[in-house]
């Protein structure tokens, strides 16, 4: 697959084409401030000639936020192998993924085991059947970072919000 060298268009392309002002392209993008209707088609039309797209990165050193989503399981992979067992993994891991494309979100599978805060950066968390007391749950909890539990609920007053199958 060849790798094009064509540069990239930014923000600041955008609004010299619309004859705006970076500022005025951010709030028609993100709908912070009202810009005019006019000047908003201006925009749009600006976005589709030099096919624009917004930087993800950049995005995410502004707001501090990597609209990423960590799936976690404290079931091993050898308990979690029968087919059965399995499948749900699949399951949750399709479902997730998709709905998290759906919001533009990326879903990461870290593997049991690992501490998750030590390997990636993450907004949330999906914890699969936590054990009771699990350390995974306390690390996220501790970290403040938020988090839904799939499959039992552990113990009778659950840390986080979850369904049960």
């Amino acid at each position: 697959m060849a790798v094009q060298n064509k540069k990239r268009a930014k923000l600041i392309d955008v609004a010299r084409h619309a004859g705006v002002s970076p500022g005025t392209v951010s709030n028609a993008l993100h709908n912070t401030r009202f810009v005019e209707p006019q000047t908003r088609r201006r925009i749009e039309e600006a976005i589709v000639a030099l096919n624009y797209t917004p930087n993800i990165r950049a995005r995410q050193l502004r707001t501090g936020k990597t609209n990423t989503i960590a799936l976690l399981s404290s079931v091993t992979l050898a308990f979690a192998s029968g087919a059965s067992r399995m499948g749900f993994m699949m399951e949750v891991a399709l479902t997730s993924a998709m709905m998290a494309l759906e919001k533009q979100h990326a879903l990461i599978l870290v593997p049991p085991g690992a501490n998750p805060l030590d390997a990636v950066s993450f907004d949330a968390a999906i914890l699969i059947e936590p054990a009771e007391n699990d350390p995974q749950l306390q690390a996220l909890a501790h970290a403040g970072i938020p988090c839904v539990a799939i499959g039992r609920a552990p113990g009778p007053d659950p840390p986080v919000p979850g369904v049960a199958r």
